[in-house]
């Protein structure tokens, strides 16, 4: 999860040049905490994405499974 529109643009962005894909999704409301709306759908396990997005200083908020 990430704090707007924008972070998951520059995210998923992020994520593509590293050869992780993912997409935009509306933060299920059991998720959601803080006004966080936005979050990244990823088909595998999180560690490498938030590695990723955090050396390229995009803070995620939060990881949760669907």
């Amino acid at each position: 999860m990430v704090k707007s529109m924008t972070y998951a643009y520059k995210a998923q962005r992020v994520l593509q040049q590293n050869w992780i894909k993912s997409t935009i999704i509306r933060t299920p409301e059991r998720f959601a905490q803080n006004g966080c709306g936005y979050s990244l759908l990823l088909r595998e396990p999180p560690g490498k994405a938030v590695s990723v997005l955090e050396n390229a200083g995009i803070a995620v908020l939060r990881t949760a499974e669907l």
